[in-house]
């Protein structure tokens, strides 16, 4: 019931304050962000990537001045994910302090990136809460904490054009995780959407098709050459159906340039980023791993999708400006939630869901069996 409360609780919020202009607007804001902090911080056993994490936090020693660098047997991370651990064990040696601080530094970085960008943050934090807290909280924390990075550094020095900085910032990224290897071509590509006035949505579909043909033959050409690891190799497995294979093009392609077209009315300068979104978008076609780098991209499309929703209904009629907002909502919630339904044990018929509800946290302290079976066995 606690994600229902805050559910409510950020509705009630964006209408207070992004449809109202009531006052107080600042001190509610990082209120809200204080709670999403505590509520994935305070978690218990919460998040199938979570319970990964748990398990090799184990094995992660103390900070220790004389060993900064460890290589420790059993961890596949990266030293930034590594050395956070070990700091946070000079703390306590439970693994919440890890989650409070992760949570923390996700949570503002988000916040302030929104506060930075736009005017209407309380709706960016609604879909934010929506589409993408859970996974970047609860599911992808080394990775989370990269696009933290780039969020509050890189797009101001990129924006900025102190590419050096930029670079910079990049490789502290690539600390944490070693997709943020892309982020080294996003300043050409950014320089090239900024200025050619192409039919992006024809150029994206190309690759989309193009890929889905040549997807095969590219699996095969990487197996052979042994070009990855077996961490990589995984998304290999990956075999959709033509339903995800459609879905992959309306989540990926259709959806941020249908976004990248409204948000140009409005003259949003960070609409380029969602050419970049459906490029990459694009390439999962060919390779799944690549949707791992949508990732970085995802809160330009959140705060994009927020300024339409409230232009729409602040210039729409009084009487239908609720419904609009109901049924805008509603699909929010519905579209970018539909993975949660998919199962992820057909022998028990478990959902997704399971890796995030119940919510237990250190407080109660309950493991939950479909949860830990799911873990286990998938």
């Amino acid at each position: 019931m606690i994600y229902f409360y805050t559910f409510f609780l950020l509705i009630f919020l964006c209408y207070n304050f992004d449809f109202s202009n009531k006052s107080g607007k600042d001190s509610a804001y990082w209120t809200v962000c204080l709670i999403l902090i505590l509520l994935a911080g305070f978690r218990y056993r919460v998040g199938g990537d979570t319970l990964n994490y748990m398990y090799t936090h184990e094995l992660i020693p103390q900070f220790d001045i004389s060993n900064i660098f460890p290589r420790i047997n059993g961890v596949r991370a990266e030293q930034g994910w590594i050395m956070l651990t070990s700091l946070a064990k000079l703390i306590g040696p439970d693994f919440y302090w890890v989650q409070l601080i992760q949570a923390a530094i996700v949570n503002i970085a988000f916040f302030t990136f929104f506060k930075r960008y736009t005017k209407y943050y309380f709706s960016c934090v609604l879909f934010y809460y929506i589409c993408a807290y859970f996974y970047f909280n609860f599911e992808i924390l080394r990775e989370s904490l990269a696009v933290s990075i780039f969020l509050l550094f890189s797009i101001k020095y990129l924006a900025e054009k102190k590419y050096l900085k930029y670079y910079l910032s990049i490789i502290v990224t690539m600390a944490f995780h070693s997709s943020a290897i892309l982020l080294v071509i996003i300043p050409t590509l950014y320089n090239f959407v900024n200025k050619k006035n192409a039919n992006f949505l024809v150029i994206c579909t190309i690759i989309y098709v193009c890929g889905l043909f040549l997807n095969p033959l590219f699996n095969q050409l990487i197996i052979g050459l042994g070009l990855f690891s077996d961490k990589f190799g995984t998304y290999l497995d990956y075999n959709f159906t033509i339903f995800g294979k459609i879905m992959g093009y309306v989540l990926y392609v259709l959806l941020p340039l249908t976004v990248y077209h409204y948000a140009k009315k409005y003259e949003s300068p960070s609409r380029y980023f969602l050419v970049i979104y459906a490029l990459i978008g694009a390439s999962t076609s060919l390779f799944s791993i690549f949707f791992r780098f949508i990732n970085y991209f995802t809160p330009f499309l959140i705060l994009n999708m927020a300024l339409i929703f409230v232009e729409l209904l602040l210039n729409s009629k009084s009487r239908t400006r609720i419904e609009n907002s109901i049924i805008y909502v509603l699909f929010i919630v519905v579209f970018f939630n539909q993975r949660i339904f998919v199962t992820v044990d057909k022998n028990n018929n478990y959902k997704w869901y399971s890796y995030w509800f119940p919510y237990h946290s250190i407080f109660d302290p309950q493991i939950d069996p479909t949860r830990e079976y799911i873990w286990r066995n998938n």
